[in-house]
């Protein structure tokens, strides 16, 4: 399995397991992380957000996925963003690239 290499993210949250709950009070957000291995199998974990209501992602054990965090608290799954964007500039300052990755299970 391949490391991800993009760098370009303002805070990397990390799953090595359990369940996580992060709270962003100055973008409205409240993140939750958890397994749910009857519905998506022991590889992945889920991640919920406040903004998503009954929605639900789930990232593979050993990938990443990227989400836009806006001030109005909207919580966005983007694409890998190259290095070479500024992401400042890109997508303005009133808003946070969050990097979410599923290292359960691995040994880095």
């Amino acid at each position: 399995m391949s490391k991800d290499k993009c760098k370009n993210y303002h805070i990397s949250i990390e799953y090595w397991g359990g369940e996580i709950v992060t709270r962003y009070s100055e973008y409205h957000q409240t993140i939750r992380m958890f397994k749910n291995v009857d519905k998506y199998g022991d590889a992945r974990v889920v991640v919920s957000s406040s903004s998503w209501y009954e929605m639900e992602h789930t990232i593979k054990q050993g990938c990443s996925e990227y989400y836009l965090m806006l001030c109005n608290g909207e919580l966005l799954n983007i694409g890998v963003i190259d290095k070479s964007v500024d992401i400042d500039n890109e997508f303005g300052d009133e808003c946070v690239v969050l990097r979410i990755s599923n290292f359960e299970n691995m040994n880095y």
